[in-house]
């Protein structure tokens, strides 16, 4: 007995610890929306919209639902943060099981919409990043509206409008009262991830949501990967440069940057020489990614609501 005692102590934290990490943050409650609203329609429309503010992302969110759907708010007044969405895109991760596994997604807007506001332009196939957050505007608005499906029920998936015949919907637009914040929202139906309509036996129902932003990469780091050669960004191919600068030789190897000497600057795949920069996506020494503006996370929990 005394011997099972401290195994039986020891296995509980076990668990405990494993539950932890499983579990995530504390679980909230989403905000019951008695009337059906779209992606489109004002805050106003909505029951209390922006509830919750993250500081990573310096952004004001929501989630809400009705017996039918999930509605997801975001707005923020932070140009960093208005710059990756429109760059990259936001990505809003479901989970069902409570986690927050990457498992039902959306990614809005989808990048690839910009190559319609370039469509004249046949030498452009990748229309660049830029940290202009006016110019970046200037992209999304003449592009087409799209956004990229992940894990939901078959046929769903893959890049769609903002609206489209799943009923899926998403919206980035700007306050009508003040053009700095941008507005940020998505509307799911249940039926195309989990179930028709929700019953009271689903107000014990966990989800896991995850709202992910990109990395944006510093724009002479992410226009001129090309000019790099094979590597490319995220590439894994090795590149060593060799370049004389001003006082020394530069060498740079694959997503590990190493500076000898001055200024020297390598010139091949990923490798930059001299000071050190050689990771992908911008990086200054031993690969570790820098940004113009870095990525954030946030993982949360909520119970559905049922009335």
């Amino acid at each position: 007995m005394k011997k099972t005692l401290p195994f039986a102590i020891a296995l509980g934290c076990i668990l405990l610890f494993i539950g932890c990490i499983t579990t995530g943050s504390s679980v909230r409650t989403t905000i019951f929306q008695p009337t059906e609203v779209n992606a489109h329609d004002s805050a106003s429309q909505w029951v209390k919209p922006f509830n919750y503010y993250n500081e990573e992302s310096k952004a004001y969110y929501s989630f809400n639902n009705d017996l039918r759907n999930i509605y997801f708010s975001f707005k923020t007044l932070d140009k960093g943060t208005q710059l990756k969405i429109l760059q990259t895109g936001l990505e809003l991760w479901i989970d069902t099981s409570g986690r927050n596994s990457d498992m039902i997604g959306i990614v809005f807007p989808a990048r690839r919409a910009y190559k319609q506001a370039f469509k004249k332009d046949t030498a452009i196939k990748n229309p660049p990043y830029t940290t202009d957050l006016n110019r970046a505007k200037i992209q999304f608005v003449k592009g087409e509206k799209l956004l990229q499906l992940t894990g939901f029920r078959p046929p769903i998936g893959g890049i769609t409008p903002f609206k489209n015949d799943f009923g899926i919907e998403a919206s980035v637009n700007w306050d009508s009262t003040n053009t700095s914040i941008m507005v940020v929202r998505a509307k799911i139906p249940l039926n195309t991830f989990y179930k028709y309509k929700l019953n009271l036996r689903d107000s014990n129902k966990v989800f896991g949501f995850t709202i992910k932003t990109s990395g944006l990469p510093y724009e002479g780091a992410a226009n001129n990967a090309a000019s790099r050669g094979a590597g490319g960004i995220g590439g894994s191919g090795l590149s060593i440069g060799m370049g004389m600068g001003m006082g020394g030789i530069g060498m740079g190897m694959g997503g590990m940057g190493i500076g000898m000497g001055g200024m020297g600057m390598g010139m091949g795949g990923m490798g930059y020489g001299g000071m050190g920069y050689g990771a992908p996506m911008g990086g200054y020494g031993r690969g570790t990614p820098q940004y113009s503006v870095p990525p954030s996370t946030l993982k949360t929990r909520f119970k559905l609501r049922t009335q």
